[in-house]
């Protein structure tokens, strides 16, 4: 480690040492390692590469071809609250860069929703980005079109609720297109009526439509990995906002036996276990996860655990926070129940600084401009 936490890797990044990269990266080095940004922020490592200027084979290097746990490890790592895919459009990266990210993180990655339920595709379009748009739609209809190539993506596009109307025209026109829109449609329908069931607490329609959706497709733990279309929320954390504790129980007894429950996470990188804390009224809930392993320490994006959700239990902020979730109201962004403890703690250190000396706390022009501006990915 040297400067703000950098590891070598970083060095390697910056002077673009392909051979030496590839050696590293086939002896362990790992690309989530924190560092700091310019501001103090931390930052995994893979960050760092994720510039306009890099050169593609530098990314290559950084991840090669079918590396295990890649895909993984590709979707959990954030920085500042954002995805690999979601720094890259914001930096402009090379678009063969953007393109080798979206091969190399799959379509867990590309279905990721931000808090205000965009997926990078959305804010490609946003920003008027179409080279970016253009190599996403690429890549999803390769997915598709060619699953012997790509397998078992087109499948996860559909479970992890990707729209595949908005596509399927389009690539209906092509002669290679089997009966892929036939199949997953109808899964994505049944999801949606799933969803709708568990917010209405339906527990008849519940159970008939999962084992319906199991009769459709066998190769997929559909209720622990399904997701409603234009929707980051899995079944778990939906069952859990609207208090279905009978719910809640059947789809933590689908939950695969070496999976982790503290990766399942909804668009806002929380566990079931962050809501669960948020009322009190979902006690028995809670004491129901936490016999599931759930840790109370997983940070979601805006860097909060569960237990910073009890400590704001049925607060008027908390409620809300919960009543947009349920009603999802994405209009607007989620209000922050913990504002006014961040406002009294950046008071007490603007305090703490007019104590010091006129001289330590005057700041040249200079020294203003960076103190202000905004942080980089250096």
């Amino acid at each position: 480690m040297s400067d703000r936490g950098a590891p070598i890797i970083y060095y390697l990044i910056q002077s673009e040492e392909i051979p030496i990269i590839e050696l590293f990266i086939q002896h362990g080095c790992q690309l989530y390692t924190i560092m700091q940004d310019d501001c103090g922020h931390d930052m995994p490592v893979l960050f760092s590469a994720l510039k306009a200027e890099t050169p593609l084979n530098v990314v290559e290097a950084l991840l090669p071809l079918n590396k295990p746990l890649q895909e993984e490890m590709l979707y959990k790592i954030l920085y500042r609250g954002c995805t690999v895919l979601e720094v890259a459009l914001d930096q402009n990266v090379n678009p063969e860069v953007f393109s080798l990210l979206i091969d190399r993180g799959g379509p867990l990655l590309l279905c990721e929703r931000n808090q205000i339920n965009q997926t990078v595709r959305d804010l490609a379009i946003a920003s008027c980005k179409t080279q970016y748009v253009d190599i996403m739609d690429s890549s999803i209809s390769s997915w598709i079109l060619y699953p012997w190539k790509y397998p078992g993506r087109r499948l996860k596009l559909a479970v992890y609720g990707w729209n595949l109307e908005a596509i399927e025209e389009e690539l209906k026109k092509n002669l290679y297109v089997d009966d892929y829109f036939v199949h997953h449609k109808p899964l994505q329908i049944q999801m949606k009526q799933l969803a709708d069931a568990i917010e209405k607490g339906d527990m008849k329609t519940f159970l008939e439509i999962q084992s319906s959706l199991s009769e459709l497709d066998e190769s997929v733990n559909l209720l622990w990995y399904g997701r409603v279309v234009d929707d980051g929320m899995p079944h778990l954390h939906r069952a859990v906002l609207h208090n279905q504790l009978k719910m809640v129980e059947i789809i933590l007894a689908a939950k695969p036996p070496k999976e982790s429950i503290d990766n399942l996470f909804d668009q806002n990188r929380r566990t079931a276990l962050h809501y669960a804390y948020a009322s009190a009224s979902m006690e028995e809930i809670k004491r129901l996860l936490m016999t599931y392993g759930c840790s109370e320490h997983v940070l979601d994006k805006m860097n909060r655990e569960p237990l910073d959700f009890r400590d704001k239990r049925d607060s008027s902020e908390m409620i809300q926070l919960l009543h947009r979730l349920k009603t999802k109201d994405f209009s607007w962004y989620e209000n922050d129940p913990w504002k006014l403890e961040r406002l009294v703690d950046e008071c007490s250190h603007s305090d703490e600084g007019e104590e010091s000396s006129d001289e330590e706390s005057e700041l040249s022009e200079e020294e203003e401009m960076l103190g202000t501006r905004s942080c980089v990915i250096f």
